[in-house]
């Protein structure tokens, strides 16, 4: 192996690897090790995820890896005021990114490699919970390992949806995505949101984006296509102009040598991975 090459603590790995509920929002960029980990839990299917879907009208935003299922929604009932602290902490944060970005609307996204038979409690206290506490809620989707759900509140009711199963075609979705990027795609209802998230997550080829305040903390975080970094003209610049200040610094996580040397997009923090005998080294450089 490369002395230029550095292993990634395997003490850092177990600890990370633990944490089932991603809450990035509240983790600090104290190393390019913990970035490295961080991508690799994002991209593992075998795990549970939860992402949030920014809208401006019917046209996708942004979008958030975080921690957003009942972990949050029992801290804020937490007779403990530090746990509860944190709880409101994400959602101000959330509202922070949906100014940000112009977003008038959002989707809650939880997936899960597990079938499951029914809608937990915990996933409609989470839906009630972010319904009262967040304005522009579009719906809970609940992805299990080939069905879902979606969860609405109506006239501050709870409404489950039938159980239905994911059907395998997603070219049209996925030759969207290829010709025009992951954001400004159109997504008038949800079977665009469906669709996009089926892509996503069946799509190996992604880096991890990373955006932090100055304080090194995670304002935002989401995948992107190794494709769209290489692309000379792309819409997805426009979204980067939002972070083009001093208040922010943008990290580029990746596996992929091409596309961290060649990246078309403003990133000036770029981290190169890769996988030998199981463990994981990172670049010096």
């Amino acid at each position: 192996m490369s002395n230029e090459l550095k292993k990634v603590p395997k003490i850092l790995r177990k600890k990370l690897k633990k944490q089932t509920f991603l809450n990035l929002n509240h983790i600090q960029v104290s190393s390019n090790e913990k970035l490295v980990e961080l991508d690799k839990i994002c991209n593992n299917i075998t795990g549970t995820k939860f992402i949030i879907i920014y809208m401006k009208d019917n046209i996708i935003v942004g979008e958030n890896i975080i921690s957003i299922s009942y972990p949050i929604y029992k801290h804020y009932l937490d007779v403990n005021l530090d746990a509860r602290i944190n709880a409101e902490r994400s959602i101000n944060k959330l509202a922070k990114q949906m100014k940000l970005l112009k977003a008038n609307s959002y989707y809650i996204i939880h997936i899960s490699n597990i079938e499951n038979n029914s809608i937990s409690k915990q996933n409609i206290d989470t839906t009630s919970f972010f319904a009262n506490n967040l304005k522009g809620i579009r719906g809970h989707l609940i992805i299990n390992a080939n069905s879902y759900y979606w969860i609405d509140v109506k006239d501050n009711n709870i409404v489950v949806s039938k159980k239905k199963y994911i059907k395998p075609s997603i070219n049209m979705m996925k030759n969207k995505m290829n010709n025009k990027g992951i954001y400004g795609i159109k997504a008038k209802n949800r079977k665009s949101i469906l669709k996009y998230i089926h892509f996503k997550e069946s799509n190996k080829n992604n880096s991890l984006i990373i955006i932090t305040n100055l304080d090194k903390i995670i304002e935002i975080a989401f995948k992107l296509s190794n494709e769209i970094l290489l692309k000379k003209d792309n819409d997805i610049k426009e979204y980067f102009k939002n972070y083009s200040t001093n208040k922010y610094k943008i990290f580029l996580v990746t596996n992929d040598k091409k596309a961290f040397i060649n990246t078309k997009l403003p990133i000036i923090n770029k981290i190169l991975y890769q996988e030998f005998n199981g463990y994981l080294y990172i670049n010096k450089k």
